[in-house]
């Protein structure tokens, strides 16, 4: 996601943060200077503040690996239900999939990070990109492109930019892959500053949320139900575990055994206590499938979990490079290994596609 090189003093630049509560937001921000020891940028936030009283702007030191540069600007447009954006709320850009659309280009957007659902003007949205080895997927589109297709439904804007961009794909598809690195760079420890008072505000706003979004999901978890489990652990996030509802505590937590992770000694099968934000289903069985497509969302088998996805180049012989958002790897699998990535929201499955 990130190369000292590209990052300048005075460049304007998004930022991601692992603070739980703020996973999936992009804030703006301007770069300061480098360190190129600890490959730590400085910058300056143009939406946070470090301190309500003197209201000056936030200055942190931030991984490399968490920046990335503005996305290029766009024409307006119309979406459509499962097109992901990222929308404009609490100061930055968060990742959501549209799950409805309403009158008066306004739209329901669903969040994974913090499970909760807001309505969103058009204006407060843009497509969502990712960037990858130094480029936007889904690509830009060209200006002639812009002109042909401005009135059409995103998902319709991408298979002629994916007909149209070969070239650039197979460009792509050289560039050297990343190196699976098992999250380590993203699980070594911090040195930037202490937490802002208006991030720990955010924090929970989202937290309020995201109860009020859990009150909404009657769904009973009983004794002896085999669920999915989810963590907001640093290292964890993005990957679902199979277990078995234990014991029922009280309206909203629940005691489970996981199938797969083990007790530090190995000696027994790990148990804990989670809330209903971090619990559902299992997802419902759908026909295996043989090929997969390029930009396809899939759960990948990996480390004992089902880890959240993108298909980022389809090799032979039902090989795939997957692209993991939350570690910034990209890792090779075996199409046995992979499935279709369904989304528990508001008490059902949905199948939300591609990127």
């Amino acid at each position: 996601m990130g190369d000292l090189d590209l990052f300048s003093k005075g460049m304007e630049v998004e930022v991601c943060s692992d603070d739980v509560g703020l996973r999936g937001a992009w804030f703006t921000a301007t770069v300061l200077r480098s360190n190129l020891k600890k490959n730590k940028i400085c910058v300056e936030y143009k939406t946070l503040i470090a301190n309500e009283k003197d209201n000056k702007p936030l200055r942190e030191f931030v991984n490399v690996v968490n920046l990335r540069p503005i996305p290029p600007r766009e024409i307006q447009r119309s979406f459509q239900s499962s097109d992901e954006v990222d929308a404009y709320h609490n100061d930055g850009w968060w990742e959501g999939v549209v799950i409805k659309v309403l009158d008066n280009s306004r739209y329901s957007v669903y969040f994974r990070s913090g499970k909760e659902q807001i309505d969103f003007n058009e204006s407060q949205l843009r497509i969502h990109r990712e960037w990858v080895n130094g480029i936007w997927v889904p690509p830009m589109m060209e200006e002639e492109e812009k002109k042909k297709v401005e009135e059409l439904p995103f998902s319709q804007q991408k298979k002629q930019v994916e007909k149209k961009k070969k070239n650039q794909q197979q460009k792509v598809e050289k560039k050297e892959e990343l190196p699976l690195s098992q999250q380590q760079q993203k699980v070594e420890k911090k040195e930037e500053l202490p937490l802002s008072q208006q991030q720990h505000k955010q924090v929970q706003k989202m937290k309020k949320n995201q109860n009020k979004t859990s009150s909404k999901l009657e769904v009973e978890f009983n004794e002896g139900m085999h669920v999915e489990v989810s963590s907001d652990e640093e290292g964890f996030v993005g990957a679902w575990y199979t277990a078995t509802v234990v014991k029922v505590i009280g309206k909203n937590r629940f005691l489970v055994e996981y199938q797969t992770l083990r007790t530090d000694d190995e000696s027994e099968l790990l148990k804990e206590e989670v809330d209903d934000l971090h619990i559902r289903p299992p997802p419902p069985e759908v026909p295996q499938v043989d090929s997969f497509s390029r930009l396809e969302e899939v759960d990948a088998m990996y480390h004992d979990g089902w880890w959240v996805g993108v298909i980022s180049k389809v090799l032979g012989n039902s090989r795939y490079i997957v692209y993991f958002r939350e570690g910034n790897e990209e890792i090779e699998f075996g199409s046995s290994q992979l499935r279709l990535h369904q989304d528990w929201i508001n008490g059902k499955w949905l199948r939300l596609s591609e990127v």
